[in-house]
Order: C-alpha cells, then sequence, then structure tokens
C-alpha cells in the first residue's frame, strides 16, 4: 500500500475515506493502514483534525475574538510557531542569571534553545523597556504564581491589597483562587469606584496604610481604564510593599503605547 494515499473504511455505512499526506502522522499510524487495524482510532483521529481545521477557520474567519487574553497571532509569530514545533515538547529546565539570561541547563542539547531564549528575554526587555525579563512561564497565573510567592516570602507578609474579583481582578488574585487556596495569602480588598469603573486612590491608600500589606496589585482581568499605580506608588513604599500589576489582559496595548506604562509608573 502506498504510503502517499490509503484508503480505509471508517463507518459501515459511510464510502471510503482518502488519508493525504498530511494526516500520515507518524509511522505508527502508517502501520495501522497498512494491516487495517484500528478502525476506531483512525476514524477519531479523522474526526479530531475535521473539527481542528474548522476551528482555525471559525476563529480566523467567522467570528471576531474579543478576549483580550487571546489576542489574534501576528503573520510573525504564526510563522515563528511553525517554525519551533519541536520545542512545544522540548525539556529546558535550569538557572538564569541576573539579566534573564540562561546561566546552566539540566538537559543537554540545547544550544540553540538557550540562543532563542536570550534573544526572546533581550527583546522583552528592549519592548517594555526594563532590566529583566523572564519568558519561561506559560500563563499568566504561572507569572502571578511567581510573583506572589517570590514578593511574599522576600517581604515575610502574607497580606496583599487586590482589586474584588466582582471588579475585573483575575482570580489568581483572590482567596478563592491561587493566592489564598495555595499560596495562602490573605486578601484585603482596594476601594473600587463603581461609577468611575477604577480604584479610588485615596480610600485605597488609607486601606493600605491600615493593612500594612507585602503586595499590592494592580491589573487583572476586566478593567477599561488605567489603575493608579503613580498615585499608590509612595504609599506603598510607606509600608514596605512591592507593587504587582498583571498586565496578562492589557499587554498588547502597553506594549503599543496605548494604555498606561506600569513600569514607568512605580510597579515592581
Amino acid at each position: 500500500m502506498s504510503t502517499k494515499e490509503a484508503f480505509i473504511p471508517i463507518r459501515k455505512n459511510e464510502a471510503a475515506k482518502t488519508i493525504r499526506d498530511k494526516y500520515l502522522l507518524s509511522p505508527f499510524v502508517l502501520k495501522c493502514l497498512r494491516l487495517h487495524i484500528m478502525d476506531e482510532f483512525l476514524r477519531l483521529a479523522l474526526d479530531l483534525i475535521e473539527a481542528s481545521e474548522k476551528h482555525e477557520h471559525y476563529r480566523d474567519v467567522e467570528c471576531i475574538n474579543l478576549i483580550a487574553s487571546e489576542g489574534l497571532k501576528s503573520p510573525a509569530v504564526k510563522e515563528m510557531l511553525r517554525l519551533s514545533m519541536d520545542l512545544e515538547s522540548r525539556y529546558a529546565e535550569g538557572e538564569n542569571d541576573l539579566d534573564g539570561h540562561v546561566k546552566k541547563r539540566y538537559y543537554q542539547g540545547q544550544k540553540y534553545m538557550t540562543i532563542i531564549e536570550n534573544c526572546a528575554t533581550d527583546l522583552m526587555k528592549t519592548l517594555f523597556k526594563c532590566s529583566w525579563a523572564d519568558v519561561r512561564l506559560v500563563s499568566g497565573t504561572h507569572a502571578n504564581l511567581a510573583a506572589f510567592k517570590g514578593l511574599s516570602m522576600a517581604t515575610k507578609n502574607n497580606k496583599m491589597v487586590v482589586t474584588p474579583l466582582s471588579c475585573g481582578a483575575h482570580i489568581s488574585h483572590d482567596y478563592t483562587g491561587l493566592a489564598g487556596m495555595v499560596l495562602g495569602l490573605v486578601n484585603i480588598d482596594h476601594a473600587y469606584d463603581a461609577e468611575e469603573m477604577t480604584i479610588d486612590p485615596d480610600r485605597s491608600a488609607s486601606i493600605i496604610r491600615a493593612a500594612k500589606p507585602g503586595i499590592v496589585t494592580f491589573g487583572g482581568s476586566l478593567f477599561l481604564f488605567p489603575h493608579p499605580v503613580k498615585e499608590l506608588r509612595s504609599v506603598a513604599d510607606e509600608v514596605g510593599a512591592y507593587i504587582v500589576y498583571d498586565a496578562a489582559h492589557v499587554l498588547g496595548l502597553i506594549a503599543g503605547g496605548m494604555f498606561q506604562d506600569p513600569l514607568r509608573e512605580g510597579a515592581d
């Protein structure tokens, strides 16, 4: 049987389907075809491929994605993903230096991965005008985990002032999520102005002074207007707190200079 084209019965009352080169994903699949076995597995594989293709067309062509954290990928990003398929399943554990560059690897065969990671780190540092960046974290929740854990340990303080979950904070900031259930941090809510749809800086200043937290958070999942980072920087300094700005959903706007610049306004 040709590896270019094979026919397999898919359903009892259907004609045979054609599986072409792009669907012949591994020697294992080819072996199944040659032996005429595992029809059910191959039917499911075909259904998966068909659904994936329909999903890509639906998301790219038929709808407008209004979820801020799921912005459209640029052609450059899509090309990088196409070129970097091996990276998605490659271990690259190690240690980074104070500049954010790879210092040590725990696995072999990492020469080019180290170049890629160091280049990506330098691009982020340039784009966001910062002295350090870490591109290894795979989601905003993982980034919050690293920040909240590290800073709460550094300050020996388990209290953090956060935007209320009902006012747009990410679940990982909340006592019911990562911050409380995993890290054991205690939430104190910012004062939120429902009319202005943002944090009230004057009332929040009083809350921070009274609570004396180790961390003051801004940003989150749902917020339309800049948060008062600049207005509350000095108050955080008074109580020895770090400012964490969760920029996951506005990162593109910050990079493009179309939103507040939290690092220039005082975020740590």
